[in-house]
């Protein structure tokens, strides 16, 4: 079935992943988990509550002892799994549009689990598990809790309406920030949870009308956390990742650092400067997690905004980046904008298309194969090509020395695309 992504289950609700699906995923679990118990948890889409349901009663029908956390952040969910060493599973279609729905496994160690299929199985156990409920927020929060802030920014937030303000609201409050937030009601969708650029013109707006120090946004289930600075300016996720390196490294003995394929060069160039190393990896949390533990590194990234710190065992804490960035705002004395132009990052862009023409593309460019894609090159320019593994797509990661050179390259490409169709 092609529900079974790369790094995990999404489909159409109810047409590809429907109650039945979520059953029988629970029944199946007892082929993946070690444990006997597990943790659960969803986002707030409305088929979230029905296919948590059917997923529950299939995992009780194995004879697992579930633990319901309700609705969310998936990194709460994370953290909570990762502290008391359980596998858990999350209903949830991320950033993906509002007719989608699906599921994330891991393990006890916090590594994502990727099933292939669904086997037809009945259920093992002559004793029914057993169920309860609990709160990982508390857990999260305290952990977060060891970050101190004493600088009272201004800030703007996007809840999009996912999970995020469930822990978020709280953390504001533990600061004594005032924020203004906006699309704050939870599973009150009204466009989809994405926090890309197009999707944030009334952020934008609200940062430059308030003159706040910056603003952040939260996908469905709060993995990402897009930031803008204080010009309402979008700052990709390796950008992010970037200055989080420049101004952590030089603190610490750990001086590594994990990306995906797609982050800037800037990034590379930097931790060099600092006499760090950087690991790549393909792009998704099945591969960053993974090289994060191997290499026991500082923190890692991905340009979709995805953020991974030791002090989170390796695992996304969107929440913690926030943090972080703040530290670095208190410390240096500096708005964000300032230090995004200090660092004279390339500017860059990502889109997407059906069909490419490898033939074409390699007799008009220099190219590599990289771990996940393939790097083509030109004269002040180079751009990733790469299957996306929740989509039909491609997508083509281009960056440029200027402005100016990435609109023409980028034209030459979308014009080039078309003209294949």
């Amino acid at each position: 079935m092609k529900v079974f992504k790369g790094y995990d289950i999404r489909g159409i609700y109810p047409k590809e992943i429907d109650e039945n699906f979520a059953f029988k995923l629970g029944l199946n679990c007892v082929k993946v988990f070690k444990k006997k118990k597990v943790l659960v948890g969803q986002d707030a889409r409305g088929s979230s509550f029905s296919l948590k349901k059917f997923l529950i009663k299939g995992l009780l029908n194995q004879g697992f002892k579930v633990l319901d956390c309700g609705v969310v952040p998936i990194v709460s969910l994370y953290h909570w799994a990762s502290k008391f060493n359980l596998p858990a599973v999350m209903v949830t279609a991320s950033h993906n549009p509002l007719n989608y729905n699906g599921f994330k496994l891991i393990d006890e160690r916090g590594f994502p689990i990727r099933l292939r299929k669904l086997e037809e199985i009945k259920p093992i156990s002559s004793k029914k598990g057993s169920y309860e409920k609990v709160n990982v927020l508390k857990e999260h929060l305290n952990f977060l809790k060891k970050v101190k802030v004493n600088k009272k920014f201004s800030i703007g937030v996007d809840f999009l309406n996912g999970s995020a303000p469930l822990l978020f609201l709280k953390l504001l409050k533990q600061l004594k920030f005032s924020a203004i937030v906006l699309n704050v009601e939870v599973g009150k969708f009204t466009k989809q949870p994405l926090p890309c650029e197009k999707n944030l013109g009334e952020l934008k707006k609200e940062i430059k009308e308030n003159d706040l120090d910056l603003g952040v946004a939260f996908d469905g289930d709060a993995d990402r956390i897009a930031f803008l600075d204080d010009k309402g300016n979008y700052l990709w996720g390796d950008w992010v990742l970037t200055i989080l390196g420049k101004y952590f490294l030089p603190l610490s003995k750990n001086k590594k650092v994990v990306c995906e394929v797609t982050c800037t060069k800037r990034l590379r160039e930097i931790v060099k400067e600092i006499g760090g190393k950087v690991y790549e990896t393909r792009v998704g949390r099945y591969y960053l997690v993974r090289e994060m533990k191997k290499r026991n590194a500082l923190m890692g990234g991905e340009s979709s905004s995805h953020f991974y710190f030791k002090e989170s065992k390796g695992l996304e804490d969107s929440f913690l980046a926030f943090l972080n960035i703040l530290q670095i705002l208190e410390r240096e004395n500096k708005k964000l904008s300032e230090i995004v132009k200090e660092i004279s990052f390339y500017p860059k862009t990502i889109f997407s298309v059906r069909k490419i023409n490898w033939k074409k593309l390699q007799e008009k460019f220099k190219s590599k194969k990289l771990k996940d894609g393939v790097k083509f090159f030109g004269k002040n320019f180079e751009f990733i090509v790469r299957k996306s593994q929740t989509e039909e797509v491609f997508r083509i990661y281009l960056e440029a020395k200027n402005k100016k050179i990435l609109q023409k390259i980028k034209k030459k490409l979308t014009k080039s695309f078309k003209e294949e169709k």
